[in-house]
């Protein structure tokens, strides 16, 4: 419930941070998560940025975008309504970097176009400029690090979809760090 009031709560046009770590062996609970918080932001006309520091994160988010962003959402035009950053290696250290600096890390998007060039991140110089990030994951790096490396030190709210096995993991940051959490398949249900 805490993550569903959360997006929301946002008013259109917010910047919304969604990223997938997670692999097909999670993305049977992950992967319905993912498809329902990205149908509600895109439904809440929330500007939003995709990307993922596990290598398996690219193919999993493009099922998302291709199942749900193009079909149910053709109107919404990628880099100026949302934009996909892909994968990056580096687990936390990409976070360590993109919560001060997202271009150091970042300076085009999947398809090679510049952040500089896409409309979507107009104004966005690093993490601390998103209004919410949602970090779907349930291993290393996870929803974990995304509180410590860039929640925390950034002060930006996170909220986090995780597999149910680590989801307790969870519970010690919810409400102060993380502002919700969707546990395994159950949480998935309940949020759609």
């Amino acid at each position: 419930r805490a993550v569903f009031d959360r997006v929301e709560r946002l008013p259109p046009g917010s910047k919304v941070w969604i990223s997938f770590d997670f692999d097909p062996a999670m993305a049977p609970e992950i992967g319905p998560m993912a498809n329902a918080v990205t149908r509600h932001c895109m439904a809440k006309e929330h500007k939003v940025v995709f990307m993922s520091i596990w290598g398996t994160g690219p193919g999993l988010l493009r099922t998302t975008l291709d199942d749900v962003v193009r079909v149910e959402f053709p109107d919404r035009k990628e880099g100026t309504e949302w934009a996909n950053l892909g994968y990056k290696a580096g687990n936390q250290g990409v976070l360590n970097v993109i919560v001060t600096d997202l271009r150091k890390m970042y300076p085009a998007d999947i398809n090679n176009v510049s952040l500089d060039s896409l409309p979507v991140l107009d104004g966005i110089r690093s993490c601390k400029d998103f209004d919410l990030i949602i970090a779907l994951g349930g291993g290393f790096p996870g929803p974990k690090e995304w509180v410590l490396y860039v929640g925390d030190p950034g002060d930006v709210p996170v909220v986090a979809g995780a597999a149910a096995v680590s989801s307790p993991q969870l519970y010690p940051y919810y409400p102060k760090q993380l502002r919700g959490i969707l546990g395994g398949i159950k949480g998935a249900a309940e949020y759609e």
